[in-house]
């Protein structure tokens, strides 16, 4: 990477702003050459989900990262968690998170 930026910087070092064009030229490159795909919630809910993402990201040869979050519940569940709930609830939400994580592993 660093000889490709070293030879765009030199090939157009008549140009005013050369980091300028650079960053221009790399953001329109990576633009039409890259796509980020994001699934999370219901969509990583259950293995049949799981597949049809997996096709989504198959089917887009410029797809080249894929960003997973929490599946369905997980969310609200460690929300609760991080806002601090007395031993008794912190147990039974614990439970459910582990539930989730047997579901899938």
């Amino acid at each position: 990477m660093t000889i490709f930026l070293t030879e765009i910087a030199i090939s157009n070092s008549h140009h005013k702003n050369t980091t300028s064009y650079f960053f221009s030229f790399l953001e329109d490159y990576l633009m039409s050459h890259l796509s980020v795909a994001k699934f999370g919630g219901t969509s990583v809910a259950n293995y049949s989900a799981m597949q049809a993402c997996a096709k989504i990201v198959i089917a887009d040869p410029n797809t080249r990262v894929v960003v997973l979050s929490a599946s369905a519940g997980v969310t609200n569940l460690l929300v609760a968690l991080a806002n601090g709930v007395e031993a008794e609830e912190r147990a039974k939400l614990i439970g459910e998170v582990r539930q989730i994580q047997e579901k899938y592993f």
